[in-house]
């Protein structure tokens, strides 16, 4: 066929293979126009060929200009293959489909090989994507040439050209493949990353060293496409030889003529010293090298770092790990879809959500964060690895019973916190198990490989020659699994630390980790097991390790429901009094927290034992322990005091004149902004066992939670539900319920209000309800300024699964004026009926009906009609204390004078006087 003929069908859309038939059969676009579909299958078509025939001379053709662009481009080579092989069958195709869009324009067109064409098609690859597959291509294409022009084949295969303008989603992470160009650029945010690029930016090279699953190349691509204007290259290490693998660098560094930034993954497993100091020597402006250094295992590393001090980071988990959260938080969104939507939301018996009961995943994060050792065992755990478990274990049951061998490294990772095995360790394993003495004890190379292959699988991770499993939670759910599939098995490991009481320590943690769980079954066991003299050694063993120790030892005897548990608490612990209170006088920050999970135990089953407790402890360190709290502490010690109060009530009383109100101010400035629940929990403490609250007082407690209040966003607000329980006379006070409503960043808030997730929902309820006792018009105006749409496209995207949020969104809402309130109750309408049809008459929501017949009462009564429900009760409005309620009057006869006075008195002292009366 004449080269015309072929470039006409070509411009068509006809692939090469195709184009060689209709030459075989001497047929051309002229006389293929007139065929009809009989004359076409008669010539020797297919049916499919027909159809593609008859459906692409009927095409506006590409033109000249265009075609001959894109030939030239793509070297005639497809751009997916992306091999330099033009020598197989190719068509043009069309990014954005012809019959959609007709566009015949460069940009949207690819050259492409039929196995490609068909995969496009099959796997639905999105516009954007076959439009970066192209660029890269065409890019590489270029330098291809450049090499050609000095008569040297290019290594294609070597070299891949990261993409950033694929829009990716972290939630990739999870397949532990590397993630897309966009994704890296998302995760490197921060010091760190702006750090590292200012390094680069300056010396044009860069050298990350860190160990194993550090999070180094993610960062390194990450780092790489924030440079502008530049092509970002990965060298792919192959097989070849250390002298063929620096050659092809320092050629493509040579003949590249491009911007770009070249990172080198994992270098010095194939290079060596000298060859890395050569190649960075080609580092400038225009050519950036970022080289990524595994585990800081070059030969001559010191060398190195000495010959290029300012270019070397060394990364690590705990550097890097802020910014990785960061960017996880940001799209809490998407993650906590893909957890449920994979079914890997699995956090230790609960899921990660919106919900009042979900866990957070602020709070996952952080606590799997601070407890693994790289990015990618805080990306496993992350993702659901506890699910894996079950699979894991009967899998390594049948590899010579190493499910025992991991269970051993379980047990002794909980049970002395975070202690690896070596293989010393389990090599006697071996010698002692009733299952494992059956085999040959092992060869320190043959178990030394075992256990590299069960950390390649994530399994296990290996740090100075001690193995651990990946994280404690996935020891504690082995355990638990192990219990389970193999009780007898798992029992005898147990019993080497459950029967030794001078283990005490190593038994009190595994008890208050298993005790929840599947296993708890062994621990209620082994507890009823014991007789009084066995308690007493134990405790006595116990009482060794501290406060924190013996704390789980009383918190076990309260909540174990066994027989007798009462009467062992009393034993053990009736003349331990003199121990405890050293304990507690030697305690540091944690004490009272210690001594508060001691308490039930104390005040239920041996109350006689605080006092002479209470007598003995040095109550000046105990004054200044509770000087020293931070905010949280006042969630727990209105409990503690609770618990001495009723065994020692003299001493509560005499120690009011320890703490002044001054002290409590000093915690208070310590308080994070938008903590507002936590003053509370700490003024309701002072008012109820330190001293009652001046006027003067009350009002620097409402300018501090006014402050602190302040430019919060949505997600930093704390309010309290109860917001009279600390400021009980709060609602007597127009003007201070006025400025602490006001305090509030107004726009700021409406701003995160629309966009909230549904934990935040319920944030401004407690606000919006006082202030209602103030003459502020903050309730109605607020929700009056909402976007209605962009609420309403908010909800929809979550209320389903977050029922209890849907029903006090709409509660706050219902602040808004009638008009707002109508608009609201239209658009919700069909998502409660929706709701409300999912459930029987038993699992009826009705507090969601309400919730909505709240809102508008004429759609409420329409919605439950419709549903065949009762129509719900109206909510009681919020009523302003009447001015003539006698506290009313007295507070203001007492302001008019201007004087200081004592606001309402709760103390304990004045309840100990009442009781004497009665007495």
């Amino acid at each position: 066929m004449r080269k015309d003929s072929e470039k006409r069908l070509l411009e068509l859309g006809f692939d090469t293979d195709l184009i060689q038939k209709i030459d075989s059969k001497s047929l051309n676009i002229s006389s293929l126009k007139p065929m009809s579909k009989h004359a076409l299958l008669k010539a020797g078509f297919t049916n499919d060929e027909v159809e593609l025939i008859y459906s692409k001379t009927k095409r506006d053709p590409i033109s000249d200009e265009v075609l001959d662009a894109v030939l030239s481009k793509s070297g005639e080579v497809c751009c997916y293959c992306s091999d330099g092989i033009s020598t197989r069958p190719f068509h043009i195709h069309h990014i954005d489909e012809y019959h959609v869009s007709r566009n015949n324009d460069e940009d949207n067109l690819a050259l492409v090989c039929p196995n490609d064409h068909a995969n496009i098609h099959a796997k639905k690859i999105t516009i954007e994507e076959q439009k970066a597959i192209k660029k890269v291509w065409e890019n590489l294409w270029s330098i291809a040439q450049e090499y050609k022009t000095k008569g040297i084949a290019f290594p294609f295969g070597a070299f891949e050209i990261i993409d950033y303008s694929v829009k990716g989603n972290i939630t990739d992470v999870f397949s532990f493949s590397s993630p897309k160009g966009s994704v890296c650029l998302q995760l490197a945010k921060g010091y760190l990353s702006d750090h590292c690029l200012m390094t680069i930016e300056k010396e044009n090279k860069l050298i990350l060293a860190g160990g194993s699953g550090s999070g180094k190349t993610t960062l390194a691509k990450g780092i790489a496409g924030h440079i502008k204007d530049a092509i970002v290259f990965k060298y792919v290490v192959s097989d070849k030889s250390s002298v063929e693998i620096a050659k092809e660098i320092s050629q493509f560094l040579t003949l590249a003529q491009k911007t770009l930034v070249l990172i080198i993954d994992d270098a010095n497993t194939k290079l060596k010293t000298e060859q890395i100091e050569s190649i960075l020597q080609f580092a400038k402006k225009e050519q950036k090298i970022i080289l990524v250094n595994t585990r800081n295992s070059f030969s001559s590393e010191g060398n190195l770092e000495q010959h290029f001090p300012n270019c070397v980071e060394h990364i690590s988990w705990p550097i890097l790990r802020e910014e990785v959260i960061a960017a996880i938080l940001e799209s809490e969104t998407e993650i906590i879809s893909y957890l449920a939507q994979n079914e890997i939301n699995y956090h230790n018996g609960d899921r990660i959500g919106y919900g009042v009961l979900d866990q957070h995943l602020n709070r996952v994060a952080e606590s799997y964060a601070k407890s693994t050792d790289t990015v990618w065992q805080f990306i496993f755990m992350l993702g659901g690895g506890l699910l894996r478990i079950s699979k894991m274990f009967t899998e390594l049951q049948a590899e010579d019973r190493f499910d025992l061998v991991v269970l051993y490294i379980s047990i002794k990772q909980i049970a002395k916190v975070e202690e690896g095995s070596s293989i010393d360790e389990i090599i006697e394993l071996y010698s002692r198990n009733s299952i494992l003495k059956k085999q040959s004890v092992p060869t320190k190379e043959w178990l030394k490989d075992k256990l590299n292959h069960l950390c390649h699988r994530r399994i296990l991770v290996e740090s100075r020659g001690m193995f651990k499993t990946v994280h404690r939670e996935f020891s504690k759910s082995f355990i638990e699994n192990a219990y389970f599939m193999n009780r007898t098995g798992c029992s005898e490991l147990l019993d080497e630390v459950f029967k030794d009481f001078t283990k005490a320590r190593e038994i009190m943690i595994l008890w208050s980790w298993l005790k929840y769980g599947q296993a708890n079954d062994y621990t209620k066991r082994w507890s009823a097991s014991l007789t009084i003299d066995q308690w007493k050694s134990l405790t006595n063993e116990t009482i060794k390790h501290g406060l924190p120790i013996l704390s789980i030892l009383a918190r076990h005897l309260h909540t174990t429901t066994l027989p007798g548990h009462s009467k062992i608490a009393n034993e053990v612990f009736k003349d331990k009094a003199d121990k405890i209170a050293d304990l507690i006088d030697n305690g540091d920050e944690s004490t009272l927290y210690y001594f508060n999970e001691m308490g039930a135990t104390l005040q239920y089953h041996c109350k006689e034992v605080i006092k002479p407790i209470m007598d003995k402890i040095d109550s000046d360190k105990f004054a200044d322990l509770i000087k020293n709290s931070d905010v949280e502490a006042f969630h727990y010690l209105p409990w503690l005091f609770n618990t001495i109060s009723i065994g020692h009530l003299e001493w509560v009383v005499n120690f009011q004149s320890k703490l002044s109100f001054m002290d409590f101010q000093r915690i208070i400035e310590r308080n994070e902004k938008g903590k507002i629940d936590l003053i509370y929990d700490l003024i309701s403490f002072y008012r109820n066992y330190i001293g009652n609250i001046k006027r003067s007082e009350f009002k620097y407690l409402v300018d501090k939670i006014s402050l602190q209040i302040k430019a919060c966003s949505l997600q930093e607000i704390r309010f309290p539900q109860l917001f009279i329980s600390g400021l009980t006379e709060l609602i007597f006070f127009e003007k201070e319920v006025n400025q602490i409503v006001n305090s509030i960043d107004f726009n700021r808030v409406k701003k995160d209000f629309e966009e909230a997730t549904p934990r935040y929902w319920g944030s401004l309820s407690s606000i919006s309800m006082l202030g209602e006792y103030g003459t502020n018009s903050f309730s109605r105006d607020f929700v009056d300024a909402l976007d209605l749409n962009k609420v309403v496209s908010n909800i929809e995207k979550h209320y389903e699964a977050n029922l209890h949020e849907f029903r006090v969104l709409m509660y706050q809402l219902a602040y808004g004026s009638d008009s707002t309130k109508k608009e609201y109750a239209k658009a919700l309408q069909p998502m409660v009926e929706h709701v409300m049809q999912r459930f029987t008459e038993k699992e009826d929501h009705e507090d969601i009906l309400k919730a909505f017949y709240n809102l508008d009462i004429e759609l409420g009564k329409e919605s439950c009609k419709k549903l065949n429900k009762a129509v719900p009760k109206a909510r009681k409005k919020i009523k302003k204390p009447s001015d003539k309620r006698k506290s009313k009057l007295g507070i203001a006869a007492t302001e008019k004078s201007g004087e200081e006075y004592v606001m309402l008195e709760s103390l304990i002292s004045l309840r100990k006087e009442e009781s004497k009366q009665e007495d």
